[in-house]
C-alpha cells in the first residue's frame, strides 16, 4: 500500500518519505528545500539532490531515528505493528523523533508550540501511572495524540569529541553506563557542522539495579574496574587519535572532575534538590574521576 510522510525541520518542509506498493521507501528532497543554499542535507548520506533516493540510501538514516531492541519489540506489540516495518514506526512515532527533524502524515503540518503550559501540575499519582505504564508502553505508545521516538540503546561504538573533550572518558567519569551512539548529535549551522553538547547524562552507577556495564565499552572494557589494564594507549590506537593526547585529556578531565563535582552539585541543592543525594552522587564521580586518572 502506497503511503507518504513530509518530513519537516524547523517548520519547513525538507522532503517526502515514500512507501511504495512493494514495500520499497524512498525519499526526495523538496525543491524549496534544494533552493535554500543554507538549507543543509539530512545527512552525509542523503546530500542535497533533485532525484530520489531509493531504499539501500533512505533506510539506514531514517531506521537510525527510531528505538531499538526490546524497546522496539515493546512498541511493535502495543501498537500492532510488524517489529521490521520501519516505515510504520515512522507513521506511529515520527512526530518526535531523535534530533530535529518531525515525520508527519502528507498534507498534515506539525502543531505549533504556542507558549503555552499545563494548568495544572502532573500530580503524584499521575506520575506514578506514567511509569509504571513504561515498561508495557515505551514511549507511551498508544496514546492518542502522541507521536514520538526517543531512540533506544544500540551496539554502535562511535568515536566521539566535544570541545576538544574526549566524550567516551567524561561519560566513564560520571557513572552513564547507558551513553550509547544515540546519545550523540551533530548541530548543522552557517558556519558548519559541529558536535551537540552532550546530554542525556546520568549517573547510572548509582543505582544498583541498572547494568554497571558501559553501552561504549572503552579498549574494549566495560567496567572502570578493568582500567587496570591502562587501555589508553589501545583507545586511541581504535579511535585513530594520539596516545598523548588520549592520556593527556584523561588526566585533565579526571582532575575537573574532581575539582568541580562538589561545586555542581551544592549549585544543584540550592534549586531545592536533595542535598544529601546529590552528595553522594558527587562522592561517586570523584572516586571515579580518581580512579581514571589514576589509570593513565
Amino acid at each position: 500500500m502506497k503511503s507518504s510522510l513530509t518530513v519537516w525541520w524547523n517548520g519547513a518542509i525538507v522532503g517526502t518519505l515514500r512507501l511504495d506498493e512493494h514495500g520499497d521507501t524512498t525519499f526526495v528532497y523538496a525543491p524549496d528545500w534544494l533552493a535554500d543554499p543554507n538549507a543543509p542535507a539530512l545527512s552525509r548520506s542523503l546530500p542535497k539532490q533533485a532525484e530520489p533516493f531509493d531504499r539501500r540510501r533512505t533506510r539506514p538514516f531514517f531506521a537510525g531515528l527510531l528505538p531499538e531492541e526490546a524497546q522496539r519489540d515493546a512498541v511493535a506489540r502495543t501498537l500492532g505493528i510488524s517489529k521490521g516495518n520501519d516505515f510504520a514506526f515512522l507513521k506511529a512515532l515520527g512526530g518526535d523523533v531523535a534530533g530535529a527533524l518531525t515525520l508527519w502524515p502528507e498534507g498534515e503540518t506539525p502543531p505549533v508550540y504556542d507558549g503555552a503550559v499545563a494548568r495544572e501540575p502532573l500530580g503524584d499519582n499521575a506520575l506514578v501511572d506514567l511509569l509504571d505504564a513504561l515498561p508495557t508502553r515505551p514511549f507511551l505508545a498508544g496514546d492518542e495524540g502522541l507521536r514520538l521516538s526517543l531512540a533506544g540503546a544500540q551496539s554502535k561504538i562511535p568515536i566521539v569529541l566535544v570541545d576538544g573533550q574526549v566524550a567516551a572518558i567524561f561519560q566513564l567519569i560520571v557513572g552513564n553506563a547507558d551513553a550509547h551512539g544515540k546519545n550523540y548529535s551533530l548541530l548543522y549551522g552557517p558556519d558548519g557542522t559541529v558536535l551537540a553538547p552532550l546530554y542525556d547524562l546520568m549517573c547510572t552507577i548509582a543505582y544498583p539495579d541498572v547494568a554497571p556495564k558501559l553501552a561504549m565499552k572503552i579498549a574494549g572494557l566495560a567496567t572502570i574496574e578493568d582500567l587496570k589494564m591502562a587501555p589508553w594507549t589501545q583507545f586511541a590506537a581504535d579511535t585513530g587519535l594520539g596516545g598523548a593526547f588520549v592520556r593527556r585529556r584523561t588526566a585533565e578531565l579526571g582532575a575537573a572532575a574532581i575539582n568541580q563535582a562538589r561545586n555542581v552539585a551544592d549549585s544543584i541543592a540550592m534549586q531545592g534538590f536533595d542535598a544529601s543525594e546529590l552528595g553522594r552522587f558527587a562522592n561517586i564521580v570523584m572516586q571515579r574521576a580518581e580512579a581514571v586518572a589514576a589509570s593513565v
